[in-house]
């Protein structure tokens, strides 16, 4: 269908169809951060987001996402995919293929814990190092029993 889009600054865009219409607004990861596996959402300020999306990390030959969920034309969730540590811009493009790129999202490295169990044995009161002491005593006579 055709259209028309007068702007105030005295431009004007038409096509029809698609073309000329961005449905993209300003899109952003919530978190910015997170571990690969992890899901996360994608938000656009616009309303452009169809049922199948692209989300790549680190560019549009980049890898992709999974479990790629549209949860509303202003929504996506994604799990980050397994790739490295480091800071990757996330590639989002519609069918049409209109895109957008989201900078600076950083996959953290996994964090590892060491567990040290250390057992302390109380030390003996005097009691029991005196009845665990050995004894010797020299006895010398005659006529002992045993």
């Amino acid at each position: 269908m055709p259209f028309r889009i007068d702007a105030s600054d005295g431009t004007s865009e038409s096509g029809g169809g698609n073309q000329g219409v961005l449905f993209f607004g300003a899109l952003s990861a919530n978190p910015g951060s997170a571990l690969a596996g992890v899901n996360i959402d994608i938000d656009n300020t616009g309303s452009g987001f169809f049922s199948t999306m692209i989300v790549r990390w680190g560019g549009a030959g980049g890898t992709s996402g999974d479990n790629i969920v549209v949860a509303a034309q202003n929504k996506i969730t994604v799990d980050v995919p397994a790739v490295a540590p480091g800071s990757y811009d996330i590639y989002v493009e519609n069918p049409d293929g209109e895109n957008q790129t989201i900078a600076g999202f950083v996959v953290l490295a996994p964090t590892t814990t060491t567990t040290t169990t250390t057992t302390t044995t109380p030390a003996p009161t005097d009691r029991a190092k005196r009845r665990n002491s050995l004894r010797l005593n020299t006895v010398s006579g005659f006529g002992f029993r045993f």
